[in-house]
């Protein structure tokens, strides 16, 4: 994988955005940090709140997976923030499983409202994420890792890889 966020930003993503706040997200110093949570690790970008996707976090609890939060206008329906939860099960030696849960806190008519909002505006949006991330990853060289250039905002991708690395040992120590 090349980066953690490739995984979840593209430029449909942006589409939701008035134009005036799409065109704020490329001007962002992309600063990054990244910190120990409960369950696993939180990749963020410094100085940036409530702009895009702020932060992105990985965890273990039993299951491995990555979650987001994406802060919507009020243009993008009732609601507030977006929540995206991915989990990605390996199958075989070349095959995954790839699970995406999209959560949005409303209830009463603001749920409804938003899933007609979300049926007819933007879930065809998210499909045409989904279907490049799917090409871009089927796509890739079992080694593109040893040909990739980490930006800043990649902080956490090394951790995550030793981290994977480590239980990927445990693992195999335990059937020798």
């Amino acid at each position: 994988m090349a980066c953690l966020r490739c995984l979840f930003v593209t430029i449909d993503e942006f589409s939701v955005l008035p134009k005036s706040r799409a065109s704020q997200l490329h001007s962002i110093p992309s600063h990054a940090s990244m910190r120990k949570t409960e369950h696993g690790l939180m990749f963020k970008k410094d100085g940036q709140r409530d702009v895009n996707f702020d932060w992105t976090e990985w965890g273990d609890t039993g299951s491995h997976w990555m979650r987001l939060i994406i802060p919507y206008p009020k243009t993008g329906g009732p609601g507030g923030s977006f929540t995206i939860i991915g989990s990605y099960t390996p199958i075989g030696l070349n095959l995954s499983a790839v699970f995406f849960w999209r959560c949005r806190r409303v209830q009463g008519w603001q749920r409804n409202a938003w899933r007609f909002l979300y049926r007819n505006r933007l879930e065809a949006r998210h499909w045409v994420v989904l279907e490049q991330d799917r090409v871009m990853l089927e796509s890739m060289e079992p080694d593109a890792n040893q040909r990739e250039h980490l930006h800043e905002h990649d902080v956490g991708l090394p951790r995550l890889r030793k981290i994977m690395q480590s239980l990927a040992q445990l693992q195999l120590q335990q059937f020798q």
